[in-house]
């Protein structure tokens, strides 16, 4: 689910640059790294383990 969310925060920021200041996206990994930055924010202080990881086993 945090996934999911971070994505569509991504893709929400991503069109809001665009629209809104201009901003032109060069490449696709601009956005992958916005989603993986706000995975991290919003999932990284959960961990399944308790070991100190920041991604939750599968």
């Amino acid at each position: 689910m945090v996934g999911l969310a971070a994505l569509c925060w991504a893709i929400w920021k991503s069109q809001n640059s665009v629209c809104f200041d201009k901003k032109v996206i060069g490449s696709p990994t601009v956005v992958m790294c916005t989603i993986k930055f706000i995975y991290l924010i919003l999932g990284g202080s959960r961990s399944n383990q308790g070991d100190g990881t920041t991604f939750p086993s599968t």
